[in-house]
């Protein structure tokens, strides 16, 4: 009896401890799974120990400044999707790289060129359907002038329902919404969540004991159907399911597409790297992933995204040079950029979008401008 009251009061007080020093920056959304966490403020620890951050989420919901949805007269907009590569609370907020885009396009503007505000909406864990989904539902009303989307090789997994929760903890606590394709459509997949269904009890000490994001971050969930292993992704021999997904993927970004040309913007899709397509020796000792091509993401969405005519920008060729000649820009254990690494994908998203002409566009009328 002693002994039960005594463990109790231990975790009751690591309990208060962990939520004094842990902050929870996410909340379940049943239309997008889960959203940041408006009005949050807190540290981010890495479990890694490779960084502790200062993080403030606006009341919006977003990291980075509060913009007010009303975009300023004579102001460009340009909004960010992505997940926690965009989203970045591995870095400050000034490091993000779409503070440091915003930095350096209102830093070298030509005289009567417009302010530029950037907007982050990159969240983590998201997949390309979390990403059609918030701008659909919320994002649009920021009336962006560009919409930049991050695509990384674990959006295949993100997207996939056979997955489940093995990507991505959030979605063991609050589920996902999925896609399927439909001949030439992709709809909603209106299926119920095993993860939600299966394990209520376990999700709700996720979302309610903050001492679970540290010693039970991830239940992943059994397989859904037939999946796919990492080490597939690189390979020269893809399973159909890494097809489908693959399938499902780049129908997801030509929506995505249509949807933000709807709203009278233009999508421009950033290629960006992992760590272990940068370091191959990080993917044979983290992923026992041997003789991978850790440019085979890279060049399948380069192909696809020219045959379509939609604009990109490749992060790869800037990424691999600057490790090559010595500059570390990942966390080692943690595997997100650091903060040379944000610094560098700024500087490379700035002049793609000048290189190719796509700041200086003017925004066209909204075609769906009665949509709730």
């Amino acid at each position: 009896m002693l002994l039960a009251f005594g463990l109790t009061v231990g975790l009751l007080v690591l309990e208060g401890v962990a939520r004094v020093f842990i902050t929870d920056f996410y909340v379940c959304d049943e239309r997008v799974g889960w959203r940041l966490r408006a009005n949050q403020s807190g540290f981010r620890i890495a479990r890694s120990r490779e960084f502790a951050r200062r993080i403030r989420i606006n009341p919006h919901g977003l990291r980075g400044e509060d913009r007010g949805i009303e975009k300023p007269a004579g102001t460009r907009r340009i909004l960010v999707l992505g997940d926690s590569m965009a989203a970045a609370l591995q870095v400050r907020e000034e490091e993000t790289f779409a503070v440091v885009a915003e930095r350096l396009l209102n830093g070298g503007r030509a005289a009567g060129e417009p302010a530029y505000e950037i907007v982050n909406g990159g969240v983590d864990g998201y997949g390309t359907a979390q990403e059609l989904l918030l701008f659909r539902e919320e994002l649009w009303r920021y009336q962006p002038d560009l919409v930049i989307v991050e695509v990384i090789y674990n959006d295949l997994i993100d997207n996939t329902y056979a997955m489940g929760a093995r990507n991505h903890w959030l979605e063991f606590r609050c589920g996902r919404p999925y896609f399927l394709v439909s001949g030439d459509e992709t709809i909603p997949r209106d299926e119920p969540d095993v993860a939600r269904r299966d394990f209520g009890f376990i999700r709700f000490l996720h979302e309610n004991v903050r001492l679970m994001s540290v010693f039970m971050p991830n239940v992943p969930t059994a397989p859904r159907g037939p999946t796919f292993t990492l080490a597939e992704i690189w390979s020269e021999n893809p399973s159909r399911t890494l097809e489908e997904a693959w399938d499902l993927t780049t129908r997801l970004i030509l929506e995505l597409d249509r949807e933000v040309r709807g709203r009278g913007a233009r999508l421009v899709v950033l290629v960006a790297p992992s760590p272990y397509e940068i370091h191959e020796d990080w993917a044979r000792a983290d992923l026992a992933i041997e003789d991978q091509d850790s440019d085979r993401v890279a060049a399948r969405l380069r192909s696809f995204l020219g045959e379509r005519s939609v604009p990109f920008i490749d992060l790869f060729p800037a990424f691999r040079a600057e490790v090559a000649g010595g500059t570390e820009l990942f966390f080692r254990k943690d595997g997100h950029w650091n903060e040379r690494g944000h610094a560098l994908a700024g500087e490379v998203i700035v002049s793609g979008l000048r290189r190719e002409g796509l700041l200086g566009q003017e925004r066209q009328a909204f075609a769906h401008e009665g949509r709730d």
